[in-house]
């Protein structure tokens, strides 16, 4: 199986530690001939709001 690009999600409500983990994230791959993308939210409900939008 051929990966063409990480689909990250990141939730949580607490804007500063929702950065650290998209730092961390970034971090990771820097470096690394990956390419990735990543999807912030900030509840749950927003994480079903766009997964029903593409379903």
């Amino acid at each position: 199986m051929d990966i063409d690009t990480f689909n990250i999600a990141i939730c949580d409500d607490d804007k500063e530690l929702h950065n650290e983990i998209i730092g961390l994230c970034n971090s990771f791959f820097i470096g690394k001939k990956v390419n990735y993308k990543i999807y912030s939210y900030f509840s749950g409900e927003e994480i079903i709001k766009e997964t029903e939008r593409h379903y």
